[in-house]
């Protein structure tokens, strides 16, 4: 087997290729296997003539503040179905817009909608765990 830290491509010796990086490296099998076994996320490299795997960068902060803002996304819209049902039990008055578990579910959903607009990763705000009456 051989590879090309160019390419970032092996290439089995058993074909015959036109023509071939010029960066071309032989490899071992065991080093072919560790490399297929690598983790998502994580390249290869050349390094004196020997495949090597190189881990995943870390996250940027970028990146964290952008997973962290979806998060908040996904646990907003989780609650769609059960905002839809506090707003017909307060409609067909089962319960008042001031209940206390009713501003909880608002509060949450409020602050969600903050952490969407985050600039730094924080902590979620914590989901009520009681649904108001009529609901």
């Amino acid at each position: 087997m051989r590879f090309s830290n160019l390419m970032q491509c092996f290439y089995p010796t058993d074909i015959a290729y036109p023509s071939l990086p010029s960066d071309i490296v032989d490899v071992t099998q065991a080093d072919y296997d560790l490399a297929q076994s690598r983790k998502s996320g994580e390249t290869l490299n050349v390094v004196s003539g020997k495949v090597v795997i190189v881990p995943a960068p870390a996250p940027t902060s970028a990146q964290l503040i952008a997973i962290y803002q979806q998060s908040a996304q996904t646990a907003l819209s989780a609650t769609d179905m059960t905002f839809v049902r506090i707003q017909e039990a307060i409609t067909l008055g089962l319960v008042s817009a001031t209940d206390a578990k009713v501003v909880a579910w608002i509060t949450y959903r409020k602050n969600l909608r903050i952490e969407m607009k985050a600039s730094v990763v924080g902590t979620l705000p914590t989901k009520p765990t009681t649904y108001p009456t009529g609901t």
